[in-house]
């Protein structure tokens, strides 16, 4: 008689163990989470602003150094606050254009007794202009994409003969 030789088949490691598979699957997941995360976090050390906070002293910086006070208004809990510092002010074409015409000052009127109460009144986030004697030029609520951003820094900087390109 002729039998014919049927081949072992072993059932494959991720039928045999499926608990260690998930954990494994787990670790490579949280592992790979984790990189991104510290990722984010070196590109917005390596391109975020010295922000100062609200003081006469931002001023009379701005008054000597020919340069417009760019004041972002925000809070802890504002989610779009957030989203601003992470998409728009880690923008490379808006940092420039902020480091270069504007002396950043961020602020929450909440913790701030200090800012003008107008400022109050303002949605998170918001972004003012003020001139160096600390007139308002503009102000724009809410969330402002990067390339609206730049077009507005490089506009109002023009406009007011500080430079903007």
């Amino acid at each position: 008689q002729n039998y014919a030789v049927l081949p072992v088949i072993q059932t494959p490691l991720y039928f045999r163990k499926p608990a260690s598979v998930i954990k494994a699957a787990g670790f490579l997941i949280a592992s790979l989470f984790s990189l991104a995360i510290n990722a984010k976090q070196q590109v917005l050390e390596q391109s975020s602003l010295y922000w100062r906070t609200w003081s006469p002293e931002v001023f009379e910086q701005a008054r000597r150094e020919g340069r417009l006070v760019l004041v972002d208004l925000g809070a802890d809990w504002c989610a779009f606050c957030k989203k601003m510092d992470a998409v728009t002010y880690s923008d490379p074409a808006v940092l420039d254009a902020i480091t270069r015409d504007y002396i950043p000052v961020r602020a929450d009127p909440e913790k701030h007794p200090q800012l003008p109460r107008r400022f109050n009144d303002y949605r998170r986030p918001s972004t003012v202009i003020l001139k160096a004697d600390g007139a308002e030029i503009i102000k724009k609520q809410g969330y402002i994409e990067p390339q609206l951003m730049l077009w507005m820094l490089q506009a109002v900087a023009v406009e007011h003969g500080i430079g903007g390109f």
